[in-house]
């Protein structure tokens, strides 16, 4: 969990516990990996503030890559900045939501010919894996877990037979997304069972090599999911 403390007329500080770092990546993304996951963990709410300097402290490292991380945070939607607030965890716009899930429909259905043309044996069990994840996650009540690895999921099917632009525009959008899905546990968790056996016909469609049987799947998918984010950001701004 998060704790703050008064510290005088200063900032309180902000704790990050039980994170991990790992040494084989350069700092900035050991940063950015760490408060992701303590936002999609609801260690940090919708709207809260990062205090970089507090958080340096608390993984161990320098401002230098926090202040990196949090950049690429922004960049993925999940943070943003202003010149004198400085950084915080974005807050959860159903209008907002709507129109990426829009964005994120079109990005994800665009040239599915050239997807199919470019699987491999290897993507489809990379998929499958992330579908299993899925699964274990949803038994668990998991919803961060469950988010992550549908994350990863659409992420690697995104970078297949597209151009970075498109994986780019997504990933700007997708973040914010999975946050939106991650910290309604409630939500999300009660109604992921039918999003988990969703990714069952875009598997099938990818075997099969099938780009009209692979956009329809996927434009269900993310037709289901679009309404679940829209109300899941609506029940967080009644609290």
């Amino acid at each position: 969990m998060v704790q703050q403390t008064g510290n005088g007329g200063r900032q309180p500080r902000v704790r990050i516990e039980r994170l991990e770092l790992v040494r084989r990546r350069p700092l900035y993304e050991e940063a950015f990996l760490a408060i992701r996951t303590a936002i999609l963990r609801g260690r940090f709410a919708p709207g809260e503030r990062l205090y970089g300097p507090d958080i340096a402290n608390e993984l161990g490292l320098s401002r230098g890559p926090v202040r990196e991380a949090l950049h690429k945070l922004e960049q993925e939607g999940i943070v943003t900045s202003s010149p004198h607030l400085g950084s915080s965890v974005v807050t959860l716009d159903p209008a907002e939501i709507r129109d990426a899930m829009a964005l994120r429909e079109y990005l994800e259905t665009l040239q599915c010919d050239a997807l199919v043309a470019a699987v491999t044996d290897e993507l489809l069990e990379e998929l499958e894996q992330y579908v299993e994840q899925m699964r274990v996650a949803a038994e668990d009540g998991d919803a961060a877990a469950l988010t992550e690895a549908d994350y990863a999921f659409h992420d690697r099917l995104i970078g297949v037979g597209r151009s970075g632009l498109a994986r780019r525009i997504w990933r700007s959008i997708a973040g914010q997304l999975q946050m939106a899905l991650a910290v309604t546990d409630p939500v999300f968790v009660g109604e992921n069972g039918d999003i988990v056996k969703e990714h069952a016909p875009i598997l099938r469609a990818l075997r099969r090599r099938d780009a009209a049987a692979l956009e329809k799947a996927l434009r269900r998918h993310l037709t289901n999911v679009g309404p679940l984010l829209q109300r899941a950001a609506a029940q967080r701004d009644e609290a």
